[in-house]
């Protein structure tokens, strides 16, 4: 049984780490790239353990095993990677009601990943809706 749950101990980021590289475009075929996806940015273990010290991300589990991920991004970590200063950046300028996006505190998904043989099992929903119940009451917009 697959378990949606926030990191809570180092060995998870070192399976977010290994689901990460095994994803990177870098890493798959052509073939595999364009019908299964891929990841552009890859993040270092310090960079995965300070984004875990500022909010815990949200992992699919079956077993001991890490199946899935949903990185949870805070402004905080924002200029530690150039591709997540560029998200917060564009969102920063979108406006919501009657102001922008930077003047509210709101987290992003800096990355999310599915193993490929736990593809089409609806646990990207999954994490999005525990990442949304596990921070709406500290952020404003997830």
């Amino acid at each position: 049984m697959i378990e949606i749950k926030r990191v809570t101990i180092y060995e998870e980021l070192t399976g977010i780490k290994a689901l990460q590289v095994a994803n990177l475009k870098s890493n798959l075929s052509s073939e595999e790239k364009f019908n299964e996806g891929f990841l552009t940015a890859e993040y270092s273990m310090s960079f995965l353990n300070q984004m875990h010290l500022e909010e815990s991300s949200i992992i699919a589990k079956d077993g001991d095993a890490v199946v899935g991920y949903a990185l949870v991004a805070t402004q905080s970590i924002r200029h530690e990677h150039p591709l997540l200063a560029s998200l917060f950046n564009v969102i920063d300028t979108l406006k919501i009601n009657d102001g922008l996006f930077k003047d509210f505190n709101y987290v992003v998904v800096g990355q999310l990943c599915v193993a490929k043989r736990y593809r089409g099992q609806g646990l990207v929903q999954k994490m999005y809706n525990y990442y949304r119940e596990s921070l709406f009451d500290k952020y404003q917009f997830c």
